[in-house]
């Protein structure tokens, strides 16, 4: 028995979305844990440095400018939505734009509206196509402008807003310690002692000289021009609304361009620069980079790490539920063909590399050329084939031609055993971290999705039309289920002894591994990137001034 069989605490509905979260690359929780690490790590070395003056400064500017970078955006997306959804032609504007050479959501939409059109019989051909048009025009350039305009709102109060905000607070404490030392010197006049506390470590300049050089009331944040092609423009559009790296990679560049501009002299601009773009790797690449890199160092080079944990459960369930079907004493060989099995060996043979390529096939030529390939089929060969074919069918939308299937899909068609079977890729596909579909998620923690109908999921996870899913984000989990079950076969040909729990104990410990190993390589990632986000790089900028000045103070309280 492996030592991974009773941690079975990782499998608690809790730490799997915990685990999923940290792990993908595309979720906000890493960086929302990184940006608490930053808020701690900057404040304490700015108050080492410049007392509470830089303390306070960095503490507002740093929250506020999370809270815009990490949830402003979605907010004012939100907002925007239940606004437009009331005007009658934008009522589908949570419709996703983006778009692939299988899924295209706003596609699919016009589709299903001509076809209403069609069933009313109010309007005539032409005046159903300039309806669609229009429509189609009206929902992606709204929804175009709302996250442009979403992306522009976030910049605007991190990158202007927020540092003018803090350059206030240094103005009125300069103020403050302007008074003081009038105070001191009138004092000194009359021959008698000002008790009132200066803070020394907060450098003095006139108000006027301060207004005169920040410049504040004259900086703006500019825009670069919209992008001219459409599949860049949907993709964009999409990209912003939906995922949170994009987003915040958005945010960051007006951020720092907006930083810059408002910086109160060189020394602060030039540590701004600095901290801000060496931030952005150790923000969004660093952890992903370094947890793929020990997954490849892994015994398994991956294949049982890269599998979502969510997947990873879902997997551990249809396999046991598979064993009891194989009797009481079955073989290694009768496990292994449930789960996985190439059944037409030959047949896949023929189609080379077609299934690597970004091919659609219409349902009724591929079956056309099954049989043109292999014309001694037996009708169950043939009726397996075939209602294998329409199964997978279902989980691409409909095109003019009627349904049609992925290439990547015939090496599942054209074999057996549970994960080539349609109603579990998509089950997986639904609830990997890629798709993340709430009602699935829900079904599997309370144990019926596996035994569920796949047609009682309705219109959700990867059939759910308004929602866009990249098809290349769909193979790597078709991938990494495969590359799983390669992890599985050697532990099951490793079992001295096979019997009827040796695979419930097999595909139990690989699933517990894969969680444990993924949180310590996700959070050795994460350790990594707080270290230099919280301490190596605030004090490098620091030693910048430094350096260059001579002077350990805050810079933008100095004179240049």
């Amino acid at each position: 028995m492996s030592i991974y069989t009773k941690l079975n605490i990782l499998n608690k509905p809790l730490a799997k979305k915990v685990i999923s979260q940290f792990s993908n690359p595309n979720a906000i929780a890493s960086v929302a844990f990184l940006e608490g690490t930053v808020i701690v790590g900057r404040c304490k070395q700015a108050k080492k440095r410049g007392g509470e003056l830089e303390f306070k400064t960095r503490f507002a500017e740093e929250t506020l400018t999370a809270a815009v970078w990490l949830g402003g955006i979605k907010a004012i997306n939100t907002v925007a939505d239940s606004f437009l959804k009331r005007m009658p032609d934008l009522k589908e504007i949570t419709t996703d734009i983006g778009r692939d050479f299988v899924r295209d959501p706003v596609e699919s939409l016009m589709k299903k509206k001509l076809k209403n059109l069609k069933k009313a019989n109010d309007h005539t051909t032409y005046e159903m196509s300039k309806i669609i048009k229009e429509t189609r025009m009206k929902l992606t350039g709204t929804k175009f402008a709302k996250v442009a305009f979403s992306a522009a709102v976030g910049i605007y109060l991190a990158g202007s807003v927020i540092p003018k905000f803090k350059n206030k607070l240094i103005a009125q404490e300069k103020a403050k310690q302007t008074k003081l030392k009038q105070n001191v010197y009138a004092s000194n006049l009359k021959g008698t002692s000002y008790t009132g506390k200066l803070t020394e470590d907060v450098g003095f300049v006139s108000m006027e000289n301060f207004l005169d050089k920040s410049n504040l009331q004259k900086n703006k944040v500019s825009f670069g021009n919209s992008v001219n092609a459409v599949n860049l423009f949907k993709m964009t559009g999409h990209n912003l609304e939906h995922n949170p790296i994009a987003r915040i990679l958005t945010v960051d560049v007006g951020v720092t361009g907006g930083r810059a501009k408002n910086s109160l002299n060189k020394s602060e601009k030039i540590e701004i620069l600095f901290r801000d773009i060496s931030s952005i790797f150790f923000y969004m690449f660093s952890t992903p980079l370094i947890a793929k890199g020990l997954s490849k160092l892994d015994e398994y080079k991956g294949k049982n790490t890269n599998l979502d944990p969510e997947v990873a459960d879902l997997y551990t369930k249809r396999a046991v539920r598979i064993i009891t079907n194989l009797g009481q004493n079955p073989t290694k060989e009768s496990a292994k063909k449930a789960i996985s099995n190439v059944k037409y060996s030959e047949l896949l043979k023929q189609f080379g590399d077609r299934p690597q390529k970004e091919e659609l096939i219409n349902v009724k030529d591929f079956v056309k050329e099954i049989l043109e390939k292999d014309a001694s089929l037996k009708k169950d060969d043939k009726k397996y084939i075939v209602r294998k074919t329409l199964e997978f069918a279902k989980h691409n939308p409909v095109a003019k031609d009627g349904r049609f299937i992925t290439s990547s899909q015939i090496p599942d068609i054209l074999s057996e055993g549970f994960i080539h079977e349609a109603d579990f890729v998509e089950k997986a596909m639904g609830i990997s971290s890629k798709v993340q579909d709430k009602d699935m998620i829900k079904m599997l923690n309370e144990g019926i999705l596996d035994t569920l109908n796949v047609s009682k999921l309705g219109d959700n996870g990867i059939r759910k039309i308004t929602k866009f899913v990249k098809q290349k984000e769909l193979e790597e989990i078709r991938k990494n289920i495969k590359d799983y079950t390669d992890v599985v076969f050697k532990k099951v040909d490793e079992c001295a002894k096979f019997d009827k729990n040796s695979l419930t104990d097999v595909v139990q410990s690989l699933q517990n591994r894969n969680s444990l190993k993924k949180l310590a390589y996700v959070g050795t990632g994460l350790a990594v990137s707080a270290f230099f986000l919280s301490i190596v790089i605030p004090k490098t900028q620091c030693l910048i001034t430094k350096l260059r000045t001579g002077k350990d103070e805050f810079p933008a309280t100095m004179e240049e």
